[in-house]
């Protein structure tokens, strides 16, 4: 901070306070991102599953029409494994979550030391932390879900544009 200060004429407390600040937002968009997605999430879950199960009917009517029963029975299985794919997903995301705080949040137990009342301030903002990127990052779950399912070529490329908000 000190060398830009100096090579650009910004004070150091102003320096210090935008950096401050865009941490707490960022903090602040990943938390409210992480709600979201405990509410919204299962909602988005149980519609879809109504709507993929209550479009059966209908899909089994165009599989009767020729030349339609190859493209309707690949849209609802590509539809079954969208709704599959979640639980996993979200699994993965699970497993990330207790490595990260395992190892992240208890330094102090990984090195057989004791936790003192000092450390309760470093372990409660490291699981925040760390709960809410994983929070938002499980936003990321449909749109992810939905490109292994449609085996789309870029999967990889629709998970970072979900995790990194350009959606």
């Amino acid at each position: 901070f000190q060398q830009f200060s100096e090579r650009f004429g910004v004070p150091d407390n102003n320096l210090s306070f935008g950096v401050a600040q865009t941490m707490y937002q960022q903090q602040t968009v990943w938390t409210q991102t992480a709600f979201m997605a405990r509410i919204f999430l299962p909602i988005l879950h149980f519609i879809m599953e109504a709507i993929i199960f209550g479009s059966f009917p209908l899909i089994f009517l165009m599989s009767l029409i020729p030349g339609f029963s190859g493209k309707a029975f690949r849209y609802i299985i590509s539809m079954l494994m969208w709704l599959t794919f979640w639980a996993p997903l979200m699994s993965i995301l699970n497993g990330l979550a207790a490595w990260l705080i395992s190892t992240h949040a208890f330094p102090l137990n990984v090195t057989g030391g004791n936790v003192s009342l000092n450390d309760m301030g470093y372990i409660f903002s490291t699981l925040r932390q760390w709960a809410s990127v994983i929070g938002s990052t499980s936003m990321a779950v449909p749109i992810v879900a939905y490109g292994l399912a449609s085996m789309s070529n870029f999967v990889g490329a629709e998970m970072i544009m979900g995790v990194t908000g350009a959606i």
